[in-house]
C-alpha cells in the first residue's frame, strides 16, 4: 500500500515579522513516520545508497528570473550536496537523463518548475514548494517529487534574493524532504517552515536529523547514530500525566556543534504520547534542555504527528497546555 506525504513551504515573512520569529525560542528537527507502522528509530528512509532523480528544466522558463550564469540544474545538484556531503551521511544521489513530466509520478523521482494534477495544490498562503514522496509498509521510500509553485518567481544569483524567491534555499529544504526529513521549529534550521530570504548552509539540527536516518557507521542505539555522538533522553508529565507533542531541544552551552560550514543551533525532537524523549546524534558537549509547547509561530499542523493522517493517528493534536521549562 502506498501512502503519500506532502510537505509544502509558505512564503517568505516580511522582514518585521521575521525579527520577531528570530527572538522566539528554538525547537527541534523532525524525520517522518508512517502512521502505518510507527517505530521509533525507523523513520521513512530511502533503502538504497545512490537515488536517482530526472529533472524537467524546461519547465523553468516562466518563473526563474535573472538566471545569470547559473543553471537550475546546477542549483539542484548544489541542494542535494548540502546533504549529502555532510560527513557521516551514507546515501548519494545521481541525474538521470531529463524529463518532460509535470504531473506526479511513481515510475521516477522527478523534479519540475511547474505542476499540474490533482496532487498539484499550490494554495493562496504563499507555498513555494511541494514534495510529494511515496513509502512502502516497511517505512521505505519508494519514490519522490519535487514541484515548484509555477506562479512564484525564483532566481539562482543569490544577490538577487530580496527580489525574487532564492531557488537554492527553497530547493534545499525541498531536498531534506525528499530525504525524510519533517518540519523543524529552530529557526535556524533549514527545515524550518518559513522561508528565510537567503540560507544554504544547513544546521546542527539538520545535521543530527539527516544522520540519523543515514549513518555510515552505527553505534548501535535506536535511532542508528553516528559513532561519538551524544544522546540526552527523558519523560515530560504535567500533573503526573504524561505530555504528548511537547518541543525538547537542547541548547548548547559549551557544545562545539559539527563545526564546517554547519550553523550552530539547538537539536530536539517531540515527546511520545507517553511523554518520553529522546534527543539523538548530537556533538558531545554542555546542554540546557528545554520542553515548551508546539504553539508558534510552528504549530501543530506544520507537523505530520498528530490527526488524521498523522503518525499517531489517536492523538487530534500535539499537547500545548502548559508552560516553557527548563532543566
Amino acid at each position: 500500500m502506498k501512502i503519500v506525504k506532502t510537505a509544502i513551504w509558505l512564503w517568505i515573512v516580511p522582514v518585521a515579522l521575521m525579527a520577531a520569529v528570530i527572538a522566539l525560542p528554538a525547537w527541534s528537527y523532525l524525520t517522518e513516520f508512517d502512521n502505518s507502522s510507527f517505530v521509533p528509530g525507523n523513520p521513512d528512509h530511502w533503502s538504497i545508497s545512490v537515488v536517482h532523480y530526472r529533472l524537467n528544466p524546461t519547465s523553468a522558463g516562466a518563473n526563474i528570473h535573472d538566471q545569470g550564469t547559473t543553471s537550475v540544474a546546477t542549483v539542484i545538484q548544489n541542494s542535494f550536496a548540502t546533504w549529502t556531503s555532510v560527513a557521516n551521511v551514507g546515501i548519494s544521489v545521481s541525474r538521470d537523463a531529463d524529463d518532460t513530466l509535470t504531473s506526479p509520478t511513481t515510475s521516477e523521482n522527478l523534479i519540475a518548475f511547474a505542476c499540474n494534477g490533482s496532487n498539484c495544490d499550490f494554495n493562496t498562503d504563499g507555498t513555494l514548494a511541494i514534495t510529494i514522496t511515496n513509502t512502502n509498509n516497511a517505512d521505505v521510500i519508494t519514490n519522490a517529487n519535487i514541484f515548484f509553485n509555477q506562479t512564484q518567481s525564483f532566481t539562482t544569483v543569490h544577490g538577487n534574493a530580496n527580489t525574487f524567491q532564492d531557488l537554492q534555499t527553497v530547493a534545499t529544504h525541498e531536498i531534506g524532504h525528499f530525504f525524510g526529513m519533517d518540519h523543524t521549529g529552530v529557526v535556524a534550521g533549514m527545515m524550518f517552515p518559513i522561508a528565510p530570504t537567503l540560507q544554504t548552509q544547513i544546521s546542527d539540527d539538520d545535521v543530527a536529523g539527516i544522520t540519523s536516518i543515514y549513518p555510515t557507521t552505527s553505534d548501535g542505539g535506536t535511532p542508528h547514530c553516528p559513532p561519538g555522538t551524544a544522546r540526552i533522553s527523558g519523560h515530560v508529565t504535567l500533573n503526573s500525566a504524561a505530555v504528548f507533542g511537547a518541543h525538547i531541544f537542547a541548547e548548547p552551552v559549551s557544545a562545539p556543534g559539527f563545526g564546517g560550514p554547519i550553523r550552530k543551533s539547538p537539536i530536539g525532537t517531540l515527546s511520545l504520547p507517553d511523554g518520553t524523549y529522546q534527543i539523538a546524534c548530537m556533538p558531545p558537549g554542555s546542554y540546557v534542555v528545554v520542553a515548551e509547547p508546539l504553539d508558534g509561530p510552528v504549530s501543530d499542523s506544520d507537523v505530520s504527528w498528530a490527526g488524521s493522517g498523522g503518525v499517531f493517528t489517536s492523538k487530534s493534536a500535539v499537547q500545548t497546555n502548559f508552560t516553557t521549562r527548563w532543566h
